[in-house]
């Protein structure tokens, strides 16, 4: 019953906005910055924003972690540079700090 209820207030916790996977696989040809200014002003969970960046098939949970703060250090860079402010900011969940939703600021 716990698990019942637990299960429910996470999935309450998580962002509306879902990714069609068949969007997902046709956005990994595109260049990453592209495809998450389409996500402007979104709230994205770190498994979305996985998807977006083409490294949701990372098997091992620390590469993918290194290598999703490699990629948003990269992309903020560039966007920096271009527009004068950060494309992809992190937002600790307010319920629990050790969960982060990335905004999408275009």
């Amino acid at each position: 019953v716990l698990v019942a209820i637990g299960g429910l207030v996470v999935k309450k916790g998580l962002p509306k906005k879902r990714v069609d996977v068949a969007e997902v696989e046709s956005t990994l040809e595109q260049d990453p910055m592209q495809v998450l200014l389409a996500c402007s002003g979104q709230l994205l969970s770190t498994e979305t924003l996985d998807q977006l960046l083409g490294i949701a098939d990372l098997l091992n949970f620390d590469s993918r972690r290194m290598k999703r703060a490699r990629l948003i250090n990269e992309i903020n860079l560039q966007y920096l540079a271009q527009q004068g402010k950060e494309l992809i900011v992190r937002e600790k969940k307010s319920e629990d700090k050790r969960y982060v939703y990335y905004k999408i600021q275009a």
